[in-house]
C-alpha cells in the first residue's frame, strides 16, 4: 500500500512528500527529472540576486549626500 514518504530530492536538495509503495533511497523530484524545473529555478535565483543588488545600490544612492 503506497505511502506519502518525507524525502529530499538528491539534485535541487528540496523536500518533497511522494506517494510511494516503500521509502525510497535515493530520490529525485519529477522537476528535476524533467530538467526544465532546475533551469526555471536558477534563472529565478540569478533574477532575484541581480534585483537585490540594484535595490542596495539605489538605496545606498539614495543616502549619499
Amino acid at each position: 500500500m503506497p505511502q506519502t514518504y518525507q524525502v529530499t530530492c538528491s539534485q535541487c536538495g528540496e523536500l518533497r512528500w511522494p506517494y510511494l509503495p516503500e521509502s525510497p533511497e535515493s530520490y529525485v523530484c519529477v522537476r528535476c527529472r524533467s530538467g526544465v524545473g532546475a533551469a526555471k529555478r536558477e534563472a529565478g535565483r540569478k533574477v532575484a540576486k541581480a534585483r537585490k543588488s540594484r535595490r542596495s545600490q539605489l538605496q545606498a544612492a539614495a543616502e549619499a549626500p
